[in-house]
């Protein structure tokens, strides 16, 4: 279960509270998926899950305006852990940034960056960016997604095991 959104002070939405919420992609339909614009969203969050999680995946991070009070999300952000991920299975998509994330975006309608890597702008690695508002030093909450163990992705990732 989610904790209940809170203010902060530099962001004009609510966003989760400090830390890292464990959570199952049902759980994330039920809380966030509550409109025509935010299911597409979770869909394609699904796919990419699905995708990652058949690579051998174990953790994905999921931040942005879907995780906030924002009715109409433009997109979602997630990072995604290098633990267990075979790199002869994963998509490429997950790792070509050669035309930023076009691709990810058209294909998922979010973005998906390797939780390892620094974000530019902060310097800070993306698990941690995203637990910033707004590139400042005001700290939040995201969801982790254990793909390994997820009930709606069980049947994917038992195929590997």
């Amino acid at each position: 279960m989610f904790p209940k959104l809170v203010y902060h002070p530099d962001d004009i939405f609510k966003v989760l509270p400090i830390g890292i919420h464990y959570s199952t992609l049902h759980e994330v339909e039920q809380v966030y998926s509550t409109n025509p614009a935010r299911a597409r969203l979770y869909d394609g969050l699904v796919d990419g899950a699905k995708a990652l999680a058949i690579a051998g995946c174990k953790n994905l991070y999921l931040d942005g305006s879907y995780v906030s009070s924002k009715r109409t999300p433009g997109d979602f952000d997630a990072c995604w852990d290098l633990e267990g991920v075979n790199l002869n299975v994963v998509d490429r998509i997950f790792i070509d940034f050669s035309n930023g994330t076009a691709a990810q975006k058209q294909r998922f309608y979010g973005e998906f960056y390797p939780s390892w890597l620094i974000e530019e702008g902060s310097n800070l690695l993306f698990l941690d960016f995203f637990q910033s508002v707004h590139n400042s030093e005001v700290k939040k909450g995201i969801v982790r997604i254990d793909l390994q163990n997820d009930p709606l992705l069980r049947s994917f990732t038992n195929d590997i095991r």
